[in-house]
């Protein structure tokens, strides 16, 4: 057995063992960019509480402020509803949008709520705003994403987007035609993408 120095990074050296072959040994750990942005203190969770819709009509249901120095990804949304009162069925449509007006209701009268780093012992603090409705909205950014689907004892809904620094996006509901009443609970997950 060959051992064999490698420069790694800041300088140092680290030792390689090469077998009679001229073989290197290697190890490596495989994590998802989710999963190691947790790990670094990079990842949060938004949880909404129980949102109750009281019509049909579109609502802006979750929005997100990116104030970082760095973009967000959001990753996905958790989305549990009960069964529709008065709803024709127990369809939901939810859509992503990106670039939310700073005027919409959302943005202005939307009621806080705290983004919980995802590692637990991280001090790190989301740096931006989230709020959750309802409150009423109309497409004032650009679609993303959407999803029809009955999410009745709850669904992970895959966003997959970016929210660059300074950035913003919502999710906007309509629940089925003929809805009373419909609670909704969201848990959003997201994380900031660091610079390399």
């Amino acid at each position: 057995m060959f051992i064999q120095g490698i420069n790694g990074s800041g300088g140092q050296v680290n030792q390689a063992k090469v077998n009679t072959e001229g073989q290197l040994s290697t190890r490596s750990i495989v994590a998802t960019e989710t999963e190691h942005s947790i790990f670094e203190g990079d990842g949060f969770q938004a949880y909404s509480g129980v949102i109750n819709l009281t019509s049909a009509t579109r609502q802006s249901v979750f929005y997100i402020k990116n104030n970082d120095v760095n973009d967000i990804m959001l990753t996905s949304a958790t989305i549990g509803t009960s069964v529709s009162t008065g709803g024709s069925d127990n369809i939901l449509l939810v859509e992503n949008i990106g670039n939310v007006v700073s005027t919409d209701a959302i943005v202005t009268a939307g009621a806080d709520v705290v983004a919980y780093n995802a590692n637990g012992g991280s001090a790190r603090e989301f740096s931006g705003d989230v709020k959750k409705g309802p409150q009423a909205a109309a497409v004032n950014g650009l679609p993303i994403t959407g999803v029809l689907a009955d999410f009745t004892g709850g669904k992970t809904f895959d966003l997959t987007s970016i929210v660059p620094k300074g950035g913003s996006a919502s999710l906007e509901v309509v629940a089925p035609a003929g809805t009373t009443s419909m609670d909704i609970t969201i848990d959003l997950s997201f994380h900031v993408i660091e610079n390399v």
